[in-house]
């Protein structure tokens, strides 16, 4: 892959962390402690901590289980009616024929027939997968869910009890890429930051540098961007590429380096980032991070986002360990056991259910700029297209066409 991105021109940097969800579940039981990396109290505590996470999943058991079976209700078109609108469904059409000034596109013959807006154009570049699921395949998903819904049912409350401190664990692990705990004590020793900023003339306590992995590496980057510049070196382009996590991790990378100060460059206001291209794959931000921090980038700047995800039906009936845990992709559990969102912009930003509706949010000025894109679910489609939330590492990610609606004839984006 390396030396593929390499040769069409492009100079890859990946940034790689532990979020597992084991060890992150690991750390909340032994390690970190309000948090703070405490080894000690966490070996004298680790008992208290378990027994709360116990029986805070007992007192949950019946809201896990009556959401397992609701969320499993939508992939049996038989009932999912009665449980699911589709409103991300309807908001999508509306859009796409909006686009098509109410007219049925070839590719889409009947789409637009039953709602056929008033042709007012809408400016979101969409492409909506399809679920493609055929009865064979719905008869021996349907088969394999009876047989292994006991084991759900026992594992979900499982998984409760250490999806959310582990999934708190996860997002601590992204901030330390940006600011280690070692930043907030101040302290004598004289390996401290704290030291080291309170000897520097040009520092000073209130300005201990951020120290984290991607900060340090940021504040290089950016050395090296200015005095090109300031050198008429040429011309700078950044494609930011984020899958899950990773998308989070980007968040926080618009945020604190997004825009660069006028004094780093020496120009005589602040300039942004070169970045053309912001993709987010299968993405693990909720909406209201990315409506603070990608949105706001976009207004101030040329910058186009994709955001890339599974088909829904794809979403929500992903398998893990040959059926026997709940079914549903990373976000879906996120959404479901993981977190505890307190509106829907707190959900997760890469489930198109989830995106679609928030579309009302996005400013006129940027939704030009906004690139929309659900792939196609069922067997049909698992050799040209992801169908889980880890098949996004087969995907041509560097290829900007891969992003696109409608990649070129014969061009090759996935493979399994």
């Amino acid at each position: 892959m390396y030396q593929e991105i390499l040769s069409s021109g492009q100079y890859p940097v990946f940034v790689n962390w532990n979020s597992g969800l084991l060890s992150s579940y690991s750390d909340h039981l032994f390690r970190v402690r309000q948090k703070e990396d405490s080894p000690l109290l966490g070996a004298v505590t680790w008992p208290v901590y378990l027994g709360m996470d116990i029986l805070r999943s007992l007192s949950r058991v019946p809201m896990v289980l009556t959401g397992l079976l609701l969320e499993d209700a939508k992939t049996n078109n038989m009932v999912a009616p009665i449980f699911d609108k589709k409103p991300a469904i309807e908001v999508g059409t509306d859009i796409y024929c909006r686009k098509h000034s109410g007219v049925d596109p070839e590719e889409h013959p009947g789409l637009c027939s039953k709602t056929a807006p008033t042709p007012i154009p809408d400016k979101f570049d969409l492409s909506m997968g399809h679920d493609q699921r055929g009865l064979g395949e719905m008869i021996v998903a349907g088969t394999q869910y009876l047989v292994t819904l006991p084991a759900k049912m026992v594992v979900a409350p499982v998984l409760d009890a250490i999806g959310t401190s582990a999934w708190n664990n996860m997002l601590r692990r992204v901030s330390l890429l940006y600011h280690v705990d070692k930043e907030f004590h101040v302290e004598n020793d004289p390996r401290s930051l704290s030291a080291r900023a309170r000897g520097d003339s040009q520092l000073g306590l209130s300005r201990i540098p951020a120290s984290g992995g991607v900060s340090l590496f940021m504040k290089e980057f950016i050395n090296k961007y200015c005095a090109d510049i300031r050198d008429n070196s040429g011309e700078w382009e950044i494609t930011l590429v984020g899958h899950s996590m990773g998308t989070i991790v980007l968040n926080e990378l618009i945020r604190n380096f997004g825009t660069i100060p006028a004094e780093k460059c020496g120009n005589p206001q602040s300039i942004h980032l070169p970045v053309k291209n912001i993709v987010y794959m299968a993405s693990a931000s909720t909406i209201r991070h990315y409506e603070g921090t990608v949105i706001p980038f976009l207004e101030n700047t040329n910058a186009d986002f994709y955001n890339l995800m599974l088909g829904r039906q794809a979403e929500i009936r992903e398998t893990q360990a040959f059926g026997l845990s709940p079914r549903g992709s990373l976000l879906v559990w996120i959404d479901n056991f993981f977190s505890n969102p307190l509106t829907h912009r707190d959900r997760m930003l890469g489930r198109f259910d989830n995106f679609m509706v928030t579309l009302h949010d996005i400013p006129e000025s940027i939704r030009g700029r906004i690139h929309i894109k659900s792939f196609n679910t069922g067997w049909k489609a698992e050799n040209t297209e992801p169908q889980r939330h880890g098949d996004f590492e087969n995907l041509r990610f560097w290829e900007k066409e891969c992003w696109m609606a409608s990649p070129p004839k014969g061009m090759i984006c996935y493979k399994p």
